[in-house]
């Protein structure tokens, strides 16, 4: 009788143990190197607010299913120095691309925090913290913002909670990939070198970034 209870409490440890293992295993750390044409973005306005969104890619990148506790480690390199207009405020980073639209989790939790560190440029060495309470995304706050310029950074983005804006939606969300994106308050200097006016697309687009976790409005994402 000791010898089976002993043999059932040692399988259901086993058991336990192999639960727990893959729950810790469940979340991962992705370090990619995303690069980015800064003359293939995209400038528009909405009153006077400015913004610039540039597609980064990544090589052999799939989507995936995202989870809390992913961590993102992303090396950015642009093909030049991307000009940021001097602001008022000005929201600088990436945005991770998803299925659906992000809500606001509960007692007052961030979607996402992490950092940005600028490696070259007119504010080189720069390292800020970075939090959103609705977008997944690791993005610096300057207020006022300076005009800078950048083509090299690092971006730090760790998932802390996965709320639909939608209570009622259970579907998955998917990682579909990556945008550089700036925000300026102000009706400063025009866009970086090479940027593609949209502003037919941009006027409905209210974007915001950073710690305050302003409102990130974005289109729900169909898979092909």
């Amino acid at each position: 009788m000791k010898g089976d209870l002993f043999q059932r409490l040692g399988a259901i440890t086993a058991a336990g143990a192999v639960l727990l293992g893959a729950g810790a295993a469940y979340a991962d750390t992705y370090d990619l190197d995303l690069t980015g044409v800064v003359a293939s973005g995209s400038h528009g306005a909405a009153g006077d607010i400015q913004f610039y969104t540039l597609d980064l890619l990544a090589d052999d990148f799939s989507p995936f299913e995202l989870q809390v506790g992913d961590v993102f480690n992303l090396t950015v390199t642009l093909d030049e120095l991307l000009g940021v207009p001097a602001s008022a405020i000005t929201f600088f980073g990436v945005d991770v691309v998803t299925s659906g639209q992000f809500g606001f989790p509960p007692d007052d939790g961030m979607i996402s925090s992490g950092s940005v560190t600028l490696l070259d440029g007119s504010l080189a060495g720069g390292v800020y913290g970075s939090a959103c309470s609705n977008c997944l995304a690791g993005t610096l706050l300057l207020a006022p913002g300076p005009a800078f310029d950048v083509s090299q950074f690092l971006v730090n983005i760790t998932v802390e909670n996965l709320t639909p804006f939608d209570p009622d939606d259970s579907s998955p969300f998917v990682a579909y990939g990556f945008q550089l994106r700036y925000q300026v308050s102000s009706n400063g200097p025009g866009p970086g070198p090479g940027a593609i006016p949209e502003p037919a697309t941009w006027a409905m687009m209210i974007c915001g970034f950073g710690m305050a976790g302003a409102v990130l409005r974005r289109r729900r994402l169909v898979p092909a």
